[in-house]
């Protein structure tokens, strides 16, 4: 049979304002997306960020993804779906590579499950006051 997998982001509160400073600063937020499977073979979502891109007249340079922190994975809420086998796996970690957050077992998983997850920011004292963009992505695969 056909097997499907996909993910969007449904809220993100990833939107954080810095004074220039010489101390590390720290901020947290969240980021809650949707994912729909059908089929029997399962799925699996993951995350992982880019660098943040530096732009502004300072001289500052891109911010590597690791300062970017997974900190928590909510339990899954099933929109439609009876989340039998729908499993946070706990995982946190930097962000610069990809964290697997959310599986679902061979024959489960059919349906639509939100999952909000923590994250956290660390910026180095001493960077160069500018805007500094990422992108998030979240990544649904079929299989186990």
């Amino acid at each position: 049979g056909s097997h499907t997998a996909s993910a969007s982001v449904v809220e993100s509160v990833l939107d954080w304002d810095f004074a220039a400073s010489f101390h590390d600063q720290h901020a947290t937020g969240s980021l809650t997306y949707e994912v729909s499977g059908s089929g029997c073979s399962g799925w699996n979502v993951s995350l992982a960020a880019n660098p943040f891109i530096y732009t502004g007249e300072a001289g500052g340079a891109s911010l590597e993804p690791r300062h970017l922190q997974l900190v928590s994975t909510g339990e899954p809420m099933a929109e439609s779906g009876d989340g039998t086998g729908v499993t946070a796996t706990g995982v946190t970690g930097s962000l610069d590579e990809p964290r697997t957050v959310l599986t679902a077992a061979s024959g489960d998983g059919d349906g639509t499950y939100q999952q909000q997850l923590g994250v956290s920011i660390t910026v180095p004292g001493g960077t160069p006051p500018g805007i500094y963009r990422s992108t998030i992505t979240v990544n649904a695969a079929t299989g186990p």
